[in-house]
């Protein structure tokens, strides 16, 4: 993605989380115009977390996922 998709995608996701999203529920019922597929609200915050840190890592989404972030940088 370039940075303006990836900023255009963090901010569909953003909005899909202010509708309310259930983290425990691993069904995939929301989908994006951004993205293909179906998703699951952590699937959705966890998007959501990943884009912000490109290009605005000092945001706070309202969920701390430093750690699974830094696991997955290798880091």
């Amino acid at each position: 993605m370039t940075p303006e998709q990836l900023k255009q995608a963090a901010l569909e996701l953003a909005m899909a989380g202010q509708q309310g999203l259930e983290l425990k529920d691993p069904t995939p019922r929301h989908s994006l115009k951004a993205l293909p597929g179906a998703f699951s609200g952590m699937k959705i915050v966890s998007y959501m977390y990943a884009a912000f840190q490109q290009f605005m890592p000092s945001a706070d989404v309202g969920i701390d996922l430093s750690k699974e972030y830094a696991a997955v940088k290798g880091g």
